[in-house]
């Protein structure tokens, strides 16, 4: 799958969300365990309901508060870890959870740690990786995880969709 079709996938305004995640202030990364914990719990259990995903954030343990929200629909929640951002579009619904991670985390230990729950993934460089598959109607279910280096922090994300 080409680069511009792989971002395609993903809505602007959530890579946006990738780079103004925790990043901007310094803070401790988290393990990648844990990034992986918090997408399956907020976006990977609530796939395609936006309003189950805002109840998990806004619950504890997370009890995000809400930063921002885009004109497309995307809601960006923050607590002290991690930058949630959620997309409610008729067409869409994406999630997806961002965090600081150690900044030597390489791509292959993203898809290990994914691979139990998501089996072996479609597409993968240095920075993507894609599960997605097709339903009999043509809705296509998306995972993917991305790693961006900002400055000396290294952003590690989780998402999920429906297309």
């Amino acid at each position: 799958m080409s680069a511009l079709r792989r971002v395609a996938l993903v809505p602007v305004a959530l890579l946006a969300a990738l780079s103004a995640a925790p990043a901007q202030a310094k803070v401790p990364p988290e393990p990648l365990a844990d990034v992986l914990a918090a997408a399956k719990a907020i976006c990977f259990d609530h796939l395609g309901d936006p309003a189950a995903q805002t109840a998990v954030v806004t619950a504890a343990p997370y009890e995000a508060e809400k930063v921002r929200s885009a004109d497309d629909g995307t809601v960006t929640w923050n607590t002290d870890r991690f930058s949630i951002a959620i997309l409610d579009d008729p067409e869409k619904k994406f999630c997806m959870v961002t965090a600081v991670v150690d900044p030597k985390t390489r791509i292959g230990e993203g898809i290990k740690l994914a691979r139990p729950l998501l089996g072996e993934p479609m597409s993968a460089d240095q920075e993507f990786v894609l599960w997605y598959s097709k339903s009999a109607s043509g809705d296509l279910t998306m995972y993917g995880f991305l790693l961006e280096r900002e400055g000396d922090q290294m952003l590690a994300a989780y998402a999920a969709g429906l297309n």
